[in-house]
């Protein structure tokens, strides 16, 4: 007799959150059975989180709001565990880009950072990572973790007039200063000019 395994498919709804602000963008990110998720909604960021494995999720907490968040075309928040610090990053600004290549972007978008040292329920103010100001109008970045601390985070970056390059900087999040997780700045690096570019393709991914 063969044996017959059964799964069973849960299906968890977290947005829209609001008439006019569907969910867009989730990413997650695991440590052990918890799991962390965030997503772009309208002109915010949230957050929620589950103990069982992806069973069950908290209500969404917003970690952030801003007049232009880039939530099309690969765009949104990113999501990584440091240690048993949680840290989400997104691109966001508040002047609208103007021309066939806006796509809802930018035109003074900043790459910010977020952390919560309480398992998502509260958040820190956010701070650019991009060290000049209004260059990360791209909008599309991404975040890495060792899970123990030391975060890489690279993003398309616009500064000095002269194309797209990309850019990253190295952070270690969870150096002891007197018992709390403090950020600590390590480097910061331009990498190679991208010749070229293209964007990626739509995608539209709900969250569900």
């Amino acid at each position: 007799m063969l044996p017959v395994l059964f799964f069973v498919a849960m299906t968890v709804h977290l947005g829209p959150m609001g008439p006019d602000a569907p969910a867009h963008e989730p990413q997650m990110a695991a440590s052990g059975s918890t799991v962390a998720l965030t997503f772009g909604a309208g002109h915010a960021i949230y957050f929620s989180s589950s103990h069982d494995g992806g069973g069950t999720f908290s209500p969404p907490v917003k970690v952030a709001e801003a007049g232009i968040v880039p939530l099309t075309r690969h765009r949104g928040p990113r999501i990584a565990y440091a240690g048993n610090v949680i840290v989400i990053t997104a691109v966001v600004g508040n002047k609208a880009e103007e021309g066939g290549h806006a796509h809802g972007l930018p035109s003074d978008g900043d790459l910010m950072v977020w952390r919560s040292l309480d398992d998502g329920k509260s958040w820190t103010p956010g701070k650019a990572i991009n060290d000049v100001p209004t260059s990360a109008t791209e909008g599309l970045h991404a975040l890495a973790s060792n899970g123990k601390g030391l975060l890489y985070a690279a993003w398309l970056d616009k500064r000095g007039a002269k194309g797209t390059k990309l850019y990253r900087r190295r952070r270690l999040v969870v150096e002891k200063r007197g018992g709390l997780p403090v950020a600590r700045r390590l480097d910061l690096r331009m990498l190679p000019s991208l010749a070229r570019h293209r964007c990626p393709g739509p995608n539209g991914g709900d969250v569900a």
